[in-house]
Parts: structure tokens; C-alpha cells; sequence
């Protein structure tokens, strides 16, 4: 396989089903993978990588006992291996958003559908090369940062506002709305809490979508636009999803869109 760096590629293997396990080394070694290591369990992956750092490690999401998510978080937060930043791909069969979600948060680089295509394994193999994400160390988390997730699932997996990583501006702008849609059904809303809301949804908007070059006036606008929407269509609405439903569908839309655009730009 031809990569940006000249080093070969090494994989550790966490697979406790010997055919799975056969079927990925087979893939890997088309790939002219130099060295496959393989263990069944993610306590033996974990002692393994204390003693080594492949370029990557293929770990099966759901396992007997410590699962892939549950190791991907103690890797990430081990004070012993070699290198908590070695890149980690999770293999689930049939992926779904919950797991594209999960797989993100316990600090995975990225999410493969089990089986994978040849073709599948390469470009994943590619973008870790080329598109590695910033890590990050923090309270609550630990691990690549979760604006850029390379996650591949078989099909499209939709994804939600809560898969782009922007977990506290999220939180504040569904607080703010949920204070507007209270207001908008009981009388008018006051222009601090629309502007208060436009607000916090330019903070979701800029940190979901990992925008550094910005035009701050065009986006300002364009959220008191979406939240004078959101307001005008609330009270004619039972309940605050039915009047989110619709801004919620645009914010995920928008957002992925732009997730897309940049990753399409680092990869050219």
C-alpha cells in the first residue's frame, strides 16, 4: 500500500473470533501490513500496547466482557502503555447511530461495518495517514477530536446534532430555545432572548463545524433569522420538538455538510 509516511504499516488485532480475526489479517496483509498481531481480549491488547506502538489497532466493537468502547476509553486514559494516541478503529457489524456516536465519544479515530471491502480498509488506512485529528485531553474526554470523526458505516448512517462533539453549546442553545418556545407560547418573546438564542446557536454552529475562517456579521444574521423562524412557528405547535423538528433538521444538514466539505479539502 502507498502511503504519505515511508514507515510499513503494523496492526495489533483485538478479535475474539478466530474467522473475523483471519478475515481482517487476510485484508491487512494485502495491504502489505509488515507485522499482525492479533489477541482475543481487550485486557491483552491493553498489556500489549505497553510494550509496543503499532500504527494502528483494529479492535472489535462489541466483545464478551470489555467491549471496544470500554477499551477505547482506557486506552485513552492509560498511564501505561506506550502511546494513548495510537490510532484505533472499532469493527461492528451493522453499524448504527448509536454506535457511530458512541464509537466517537469513547475516543476512537474511526468506525468500520464488519465485514469491510478491501477498498474500505485502505481509504481508512489513507486518511489516518493524512487526515490525523488533533488530540484532545480533558475532563470529560479523551482522544482525537470529535469534529473531524472519520467514522464509515455500510449505507448512511444519519446523524444527529448530538454526533458533532459540540456537547456544551449544544446544551445552551436547546436551553435558550426551550426558554423561547415557553415565552412564544404564552405571550411575545423579548428581543434579549431572541438575540440571546441567535447567540448560542452561532457558538453550536462555529464549534460543530470546526470554522476558523468565519464571516462572524453573515452568520450572526443568518441565526436571527433561524431563531425569528423558530419563534414565529412555535405557537402553533403541541410540543418544543414538533416546533424544533424543523431547525433541527436544517442544523444537521448544514452542519454535516460543512464536516464533509472540510474533510474533502484535507484529503485533496
Amino acid at each position: 500500500m502507498t502511503n504519505a509516511s515511508s514507515r510499513p504499516w503494523t496492526a495489533l488485532v483485538v478479535e475474539p473470533e478466530r474467522a473475523k480475526a483471519a478475515l481482517l489479517q487476510d485484508l491487512l496483509r494485502t495491504l502489505e501490513c509488515s507485522e499482525i498481531i492479533v489477541v482475543r481480549d481487550a485486557e491483552t491488547a491493553l498489556a500489549h500496547l505497553e510494550l509496543r506502538v503499532p500504527r494502528i489497532v483494529l479492535c472489535a466493537g462489541r466483545m464478551p466482557g470489555v467491549d471496544g468502547f470500554e477499551f477505547c476509553r482506557r486506552l485513552r486514559r492509560s498511564t501505561t502503555v506506550r502511546s494513548a494516541e495510537v490510532s484505533v478503529v472499532l469493527t461492528i457489524g451493522g453499524p448504527d447511530r448509536n454506535d457511530v456516536l458512541n464509537a466517537l465519544n469513547a475516543g476512537a479515530d474511526s468506525m468500520l461495518p464488519f465485514p469491510m471491502s478491501l477498498t474500505q480498509l485502505r481509504q481508512m488506512l489513507s486518511a489516518l495517514d493524512t487526515q490525523k485529528r488533533p488530540f484532545v485531553r480533558a475532563a470529560t474526554y479523551v482522544g482525537p477530536c470529535r469534529r473531524r470523526g472519520l467514522v464509515q458505516a455500510e449505507g448512511d448512517v444519519s446523524r444527529r446534532l448530538e454526533d458533532f462533539g459540540a456537547k456544551e453549546a449544544l446544551g445552551s442553545l436547546m436551553d435558550c430555545l426551550r426558554k423561547v418556545f415557553a415565552l412564544a407560547q404564552r405571550s411575545t418573546v423579548p428581543q434579549d432572548w431572541v438575540d440571546h438564542s441567535a447567540a448560542a446557536l452561532a457558538t453550536y454552529l462555529t464549534e460543530a463545524r470546526g470554522d476558523t475562517n468565519i464571516d462572524e456579521a453573515a452568520l450572526s444574521a443568518q441565526c436571527r433569522a433561524l431563531v425569528a423562524q423558530f419563534v414565529a412557528h412555535a405557537p402553533g405547535q403541541a410540543t418544543f420538538d414538533h416546533a424544533f423538528t424543523p431547525l433541527r433538521r436544517l442544523l444537521t444538514n448544514v452542519v454535516a455538510k460543512s464536516v464533509q466539505a472540510a474533510e474533502r479539502t484535507k484529503a485533496a
